[in-house]
């Protein structure tokens, strides 16, 4: 599968009044999965011109700006935090990139650093992380350094993993600050 650009699927705008709410559901091949901005519903199976493709569907989103939909599709796996402690016991923190990076404990730093972060901002901003998930995810082939969807913050691998057997103390802070950076956004 090739990359898209989901801003060709519709005009997206940083205007207060064109902000909205998104409710998605995604047809994707079977063996993939599919990721947005909020939770998804059980995927379902079905066939389409005798192929079995997966849908589905999301949670409608808070109201928001165009320009922070995201949705994703890939054969990536996930490491995940028990909704414990963090933020507020309820918010889901997971860390998707290539099963092989996932496996050697790349995502293992930031999933490590993405509670604390937001507990600290909800302490400083007194206010409350508004989403149900932090999804974050490392994409092998992305332009920019990272980008503050909500609920689905996209990062070039560089900029989310940390690989201890090669990374450097630089690279960990940078993986830090990146973090810390997007999820301010939130």
């Amino acid at each position: 599968m090739q990359p898209t650009d989901a801003r060709k699927a519709f005009p997206c705008f940083d205007e207060p009044a064109m902000k909205a709410v998104f409710q998605l559901t995604l047809l994707h091949p079977a063996g993939t999965v599919a990721l947005s901005n909020s939770l998804n519903h059980e995927p379902v199976n079905t066939t389409l011109d005798g192929e079995i493709w997966t849908m589905t569907s999301f949670h409608p989103t808070k109201i928001m700006s165009t320009y922070l939909l995201a949705f994703v599709v890939c054969e990536f796996t996930f490491i995940t935090n028990e909704p414990v402690g963090g933020p507020k016991p309820e918010t889901l923190i997971r860390i998707w990139a290539r099963r092989k990076a996932i496996e050697a404990g790349q995502g293992d730093y930031a999933l490590e650093k993405t509670g604390p972060i937001l507990q600290f901002f909800e302490d400083y901003y007194k206010s409350p992380y508004p989403l149900e998930k932090s999804d974050q995810i490392a994409l092998p082939d992305f332009g920019a350094g990272a980008m503050e969807n909500w609920g689905l913050i996209t990062y070039r691998e560089t900029a989310l993993l940390f690989n201890p057997d090669v990374s450097s103390n630089g690279d960990k802070e940078w993986v830090a600050t990146v973090i810390a950076h997007e999820l301010a956004h939130m």
